[in-house]
């Protein structure tokens, strides 16, 4: 059997980790096929050469389908009423809320701007292509080049704007971030939770 579309079908509908020839069972029966050593041959065979697609519990010997990576786009237009509940959906990560900046691996980052900031003018593109950092005060900061997730703080909580990514620092110090994403992956420990 080469159709590994077979197998996931039958994974999907189980929704839980299957005994093979309890597969083999199942798509034998579905799909009218001979349920023999060579069919559980083919389909074990199948099942170990995708390994992105399927794992094996050590514990239980049973198969499974790895969850698809879901993702948050822009146009879902989520809101989250505090950073920490962004962080903790999004990139499974628990923060404490006093800053809103933070980093999510060595090329990665999640920034959270508010358009009304006592110490940053944080402005977003009418075609929210760009983010404009300006610091009010002169402030000694470099700028560490790392992708940006950006999060805008609205009057109903934070809303995930795309990923930016460091374009120019202008003579006012305002620095330009460009949108080079619409989405970001949610960590797999989060996936499970609803939207």
């Amino acid at each position: 059997m080469n159709n590994i579309t077979k197998i996931v079908n039958i994974m999907e509908s189980v929704r839980h980790p299957i005994a093979l020839m309890e597969l083999v069972d199942k798509i034998s029966r579905k799909y009218h096929i001979s349920n023999d050593t060579h069919l559980a041959y083919a389909v074990k065979h199948s099942i170990e050469e995708n390994p992105c697609l399927f794992y094996r519990d050590e514990a239980t010997l049973l198969w499974g389908l790895r969850p698809k990576e879901n993702y948050l786009y822009v146009s879902d237009n989520k809101r989250f009423q505090k950073i920490r509940d962004a962080m903790l959906f999004v990139f499974s990560k628990r923060v404490n809320s006093g800053s809103a900046y933070f980093a999510i691996d060595e090329m990665h980052s999640a920034w959270f701007p508010q358009f009304k900031n006592a110490d940053w003018e944080n402005t977003l593109s009418e075609d929210q292509k760009f983010w404009f950092e300006r610091p009010k005060a002169q402030v000694d900061y470099e700028v560490d080049n790392k992708l940006r997730y950006v999060f805008a703080h609205e009057k109903d909580g934070y809303r995930f704007t795309g990923l930016f990514r460091f374009v120019e620092l202008k003579d006012d110090r305002t620095r330009v971030y460009e949108l080079i994403d619409d989405k970001v992956a949610i960590a797999i420990e989060s996936s499970h939770e609803s939207m």
